[in-house]
């Protein structure tokens, strides 16, 4: 949804609604807290104005001294009492919205963002509701979540006060009441088209925001910084931050432009109004129609009107800008709401259904098997095995750009290792993406053991698979952890001695950490992957952290070495596919010539599948597919594949001929050195 799409589906009623339902999950009682606090807001004010008028009517009636001071004793501790109870009610309320902001929005956050569609993600769909999830979550009870909940206390006990003084009011001179409306009503209006204002200018802003913090980042990666300093790229980031900077200040001087003059007309209301009031309640007094007493007490309540006016105006205008962030969150938890209850809908119906057998072999496209009985399937252990892979009348497209795959077919069989081969740009490493799930088909599917990967549960589905990527990325974990992807602590449930906070764990349904992981498994894995070597000469061995991030002492590994553990990965997790995508960029000549003898021991009762430019590596696949322009124009074994003389041949005589080129030269290089 749009930003005004989501403004106006989930509006400040809608967000407070969510946010009472949440806190009575915490517990029925900080309603009760919320009430009294709103109510002790609401009375404290009240009896401190009462305090002058009270003491005038003491010294009035000629009480003796110490009657005074006794009675202004029990009076002072009285409202001493209201702010202490106030200010205990306000820490419970206040916990509970860091409770609820910290542990269940912000999980549920996070949930997202790590489960977001790959797609998405990398075209930045969701930027301007992440940036603005952000700000309702991340930055305490100043923002968000916490300044939604605490400002709505506030404008309920402020409107409350504001009642019981127009009802004051009301009763000494209806015209004044109706004149302190009237100039309340002018400085809101003045205030709210301000808000109206900035909220059209902060997409810009928060446009601006999201592009100069993607720069700040390239500008201090550390994978970056060789590049930015060989080719002198500082003063290029220098200029293009000075220019977002600019930008941004433009936007925002507008904004506070508006602002300004929002607050300058609201002022000169509250001045008008404040004149008005005092001059009529002196003119009352000096006619006789006022003592000092009735005289305090209606200056009071029209100060503490006043008061009333301009915190209900500051706190409507805290909220329109908060809501809006709230709004954003809300959208989100809402649509994960609605899958979720979308996905039971349909568990629900598919369970009445009967559910046939689980063919090992092809069959046409409808009769693909359904979620429920891929569910069934894994566990009859029908999907740790893999008997066949089909591409069928796929087509994906990028969004905004022209088709890469259009009714795209392949087979791929059992215990059939498939190497896929192409120019840069030839949709390779798409292909794998496709397979693995990570982007939704324009059309077409895809299935596994006759069972489309669209209908089988994601986290079944990728247990099917183990994969490396060409740009995979360590944790900072231990090596055992990076290998294993799982803890080395046993298996514990999350507890907490808060009964509130036990109430929200349960909410988010989380309690179980990762089962515990296998030693001696990771070792062989390292040692088949080439790793034993590096992982002996480390002190806490597969113990030891990888990167500085958590760790002091954490180790950095080469891109060698990475390569090497990440093919580690993919062995532990003994899925029935495997897919190495460049899995030998990094790694020099000697250790890619031992990878692919052992390829075969890799492989060995899996589908594999392995893109790779160097052409050499192919001699060891099966059957080799030639990709260009997201279609297969060429396929067959390596010699076939020679045979044929064709764009396979063609690149393999290249490759072959620089190399031989390459090696020529150092020939002459060697015997003069």
């Amino acid at each position: 949804m749009t930003r005004e799409e989501i403004r106006k589906n989930y509006r400040y009623k809608d967000n407070m609604r969510m946010l009472l339902k949440d806190i009575g999950c915490c517990g029925r009682q900080y309603y009760v807290y919320m009430v009294l606090e709103i109510i002790l807001k609401t009375i404290a004010p009240i009896l401190l104005m009462l305090l002058p008028v009270y003491l005038v009517g003491l010294l009035e009636h000629q009480i003796d001294l110490v009657t005074i001071c006794e009675k202004l004793s029990i009076w002072i501790v009285g409202i001493l009492g209201i702010y202490l109870a106030d200010t205990w009610f306000h820490a419970q309320n206040m916990r509970i919205f860091e409770m609820l902001r910290m542990a269940l929005y912000m999980h549920r956050f996070y949930n997202w963002r790590v489960h977001m569609d790959l797609l998405s993600l990398e075209n930045g769909e969701n930027n301007e509701m992440e940036m603005e999830i952000r700000q309702a979550l991340l930055q305490g009870s100043s923002h968000g979540v916490g300044a939604l909940l605490e400002s709505s206390i506030s404008l309920a006990s402020s409107v409350l006060g504001l009642l019981l003084y127009a009802i004051c009011i009301g009763q000494l001179q209806p015209f004044l009441l109706f004149l302190i409306m009237i100039a309340g009503g002018a400085a809101a209006f003045a205030k709210r088209r301000a808000n109206i204002y900035e909220y059209q200018k902060m997409g810009r802003f928060w446009e601006n925001n999201g592009k100069f913090w993607g720069m700040k980042n390239d500008s201090i990666n550390l994978e970056k910084a060789k590049d930015i300093r060989m080719y002198h790229l500082a003063p290029w980031f220098a200029d293009n931050f000075e220019r977002l900077r600019k930008e941004a200040v433009t936007i925002y001087q507008d904004v506070m432009q508006k602002r300004f003059l929002a607050d300058a007309a609201a002022r000169m209301a509250t001045f008008l109004r404040d004149g008005a009031a005092y001059g009529y309640l002196l003119y009352l007094m000096i006619n006789g129609d006022l003592d000092v007493a009735q005289f305090l007490l209606y200056l009071g309540v029209v100060s503490g009107f006043t008061a009333w006016m301009q915190t209900i105006v500051e706190t409507l205008t805290i909220l329109n800008q908060e809501s809006l962030s709230v709004s954003f969150l809300q959208a989100y938890l809402a649509q994960e709401d609605k899958d979720q209850k979308e996905g039971r809908q349909e568990t629900v119906a598919m369970e009445s259904k009967e559910v046939p057998e689980v063919s090992t072999t092809s069959q046409p496209q409808e009769n693909a098997k359904t979620h429920l009985e891929a569910t069934n399937a894994l566990e009859d252990n029908r999907l740790k095995e893999c008997h066949e892979i089909r591409f069928e009348d796929v087509s994906f497209a990028y969004p905004g750009q022209p088709p890469i795959f259009e009714h795209f077919n392949i087979t791929l069989h059992a215990n059939e290792k498939i190497a896929l081969v192409g120019m840069n740009g030839a949709g390779k490493t798409t292909l794998v993406k496709l397979l693995c799930g990570l982007y939704p088909l324009t059309s077409g599917h895809i299935y596994v053991n006759d069972m489309d990967i669209a209908q089988i549960p994601h986290e079944l589905y990728v247990s099917m698979l183990s994969i490396v990527f060409q740009d995979s990325q360590i944790f900072a974990f231990d090596i055992a952890s990076n290998v294993a992807c799982t803890t080395s602590q046993d298996k514990q449930t999350l507890k907490s001695k808060d009964a509130a906070m036990n109430r929200l764990l349960k909410k988010m349904q989380c309690g179980d950490t990762y089962a515990i992981y296998d030693e001696e498994r990771i070792l062989s894995c390292l040692q088949k992957a080439g790793l034993q070597d590096k992982i002996d000469q480390l002190p806490q061995g597969i113990h030891t952290h990888l990167t500085t991030y958590l760790q002091k002492d954490g180790v950095l590994l080469s891109g060698g070495e990475i390569q090497k553990l990440m093919l580690a990965r993919a062995l532990y997790k003994k899925a029935p596919i495997l897919i190495l995508d460049e899995p030998t960029s990094a790694l020099d000549p000697i250790a890619e010539s031992e990878l692919y003898q052992k390829y075969a021991q890799l492989s060995e009762g899996k589908i594999s599948l392995f893109i790779s430019h160097r052409l050499s590596s192919t001699r060891f696949a099966d059957r080799i597919l030639f990709l260009e322009h997201g279609k297969i124009i060429e396929e067959g074994s390596h010699e076939e594949l020679l045979k044929k003389q064709g764009a396979y041949a063609k690149m393999f005589q290249m490759q072959a001929h620089y190399y031989q080129k390459e090696a020529g030269r150092n020939e002459e290089i060697i015997p003069n050195a």
